[in-house]
């Protein structure tokens, strides 16, 4: 670990073990999965168990977040393992990297990959046969995706849709299993098994659409390692119309499965506002200009799932259609009035797209200026 460290000079300390120590290593555990992305993965489960036609009983919903938290972390565990080579080189973005930083060792991180992935078995087990299947399945997913020796992460773009399904699919299906099994039938029936997959669908593309740009901030240690991430290999305007266009996609069969007019207007604005926020990271200038840009449109991507969900929820109240056209508008409304927190700070006027910079050629950095 430490040659991995000595380009960026970064010092790991050793001393006694101290309820301080203990706080901080604890702390850096809870880092590896940022705020948004945990909030995003259980919003996944609690749509799966909302569209399932049952209510989530108290304890079952402590057991799902239980597992689905467990595996989540267990997974960004592995891929923080997997890495270490890569996030090294991009210390200067990856400062929450806590294996790159020192605030945790390998063994540590192991550490958490057992524990939690010993803690979602046993929660998922609480939840039925099918969860606990579902959520070994994403484990041996995440192995595969992550570590040596298959490492699928590192074979080229194709191979990197697995994770991302993962993602979707297994706190999806285990908030629908633990419904169905442990939840408590609503007056109206849930979605039909060809809405569920229409769901998922839906899902997995429009988030895959957002992963895309994920890869923004780690493109020069990717390049430097032979990651072959899409955008390392088709440049910065392709990956960008992609992402756009698999925003738009995957709300067709969302929308299509939900079979509501308020939701399609809602998309249809939550859309419209993503679009423009892309096309102006097409002409970006700077790393903090991406990062806030992409940031905002994870924000506006949070804001439709969640009036997703509040639609679904309404159903299961038999809530009146007012209810409903409220909580779905304004969820939508208050994601998108909260990307002001991200790009109030940002010159958007001055942001044009497709001034035809150095960045926008096929590699943003030249390897040989940073060597």
């Amino acid at each position: 670990m430490n040659s991995l460290l000595n380009d960026k000079h970064i010092r790991v300390e050793r001393g006694p073990v101290t309820v301080q120590s203990i706080k901080s290593k604890a702390a850096a555990a809870l880092g590896l999965i940022r705020p948004p992305f945990a909030l995003l993965v259980l919003m996944f489960a609690q749509l799966g168990a909302s569209q399932s036609g049952n209510r989530l009983r108290l304890t079952t919903t402590v057991t799902l977040v239980t597992a689905v938290a467990g595996w989540i972390l267990a997974v960004v565990s592995m891929n923080e393992l997997g890495d270490e080579d890569v996030d090294s080189h991009n210390i200067d973005r990856q400062n929450a990297r806590p294996l790159v930083t020192g605030a945790l060792s390998r063994i540590q991180m192991w550490t958490i990959v057992g524990t939690c992935s010993a803690a979602a078995t046993v929660a998922a087990s609480l939840l039925g046969r099918a969860a606990l299947v579902t959520v070994l399945g994403g484990l041996v997913l995440g192995a595969a995706y992550s570590l040596p020796p298959l490492r699928l992460s590192r074979r080229g773009p194709a191979t990197s849709l697995l994770l991302p399904l993962g993602y979707v699919t297994v706190p999806f299906m285990m908030g629908a299993f633990a419904a169905s099994r442990n939840g408590i039938p609503a007056p109206t029936p849930g979605t039909t098994a060809a809405g569920t997959w229409m769901l998922i669908t839906g899902l997995y593309v429009s988030f895959l659409g957002r992963l895309l740009l994920k890869d923004f901030r780690d493109l020069e240690g990717d390049m430097l390692y032979g990651k072959r991430t899409f955008l390392v290999r088709y440049g910065r305007i392709t990956t960008i119309s992609v992402s756009s266009a698999l925003w738009v996609i995957g709300g067709i069969p969302i929308v299509a499965a939900a079979r509501s007019a308020e939701l399609a207007v809602s998309y249809g604005l939550g859309a419209a506002v993503a679009l423009w926020l892309l096309n102006r990271l097409a002409g970006s200038a700077d790393d903090h200009t991406d990062d806030v840009l992409i940031a905002a449109v994870a924000a506006v991507g949070r804001s439709v799932l969640l009036a997703t969900i509040a639609l679904y929820e309404t159903r299961l109240v038999s809530a009146p259609a007012w209810a409903a056209i409220t909580l779905v508008g304004g969820s939508v409304a208050l994601g998108l009035i909260g990307t002001q927190r991200y790009i109030g700070e940002l010159d958007l006027a001055a942001v044009t797209p497709l001034r035809g910079d150095a960045r926008r050629d096929h590699v943003r950095y030249s390897l040989q200026d940073n060597s």
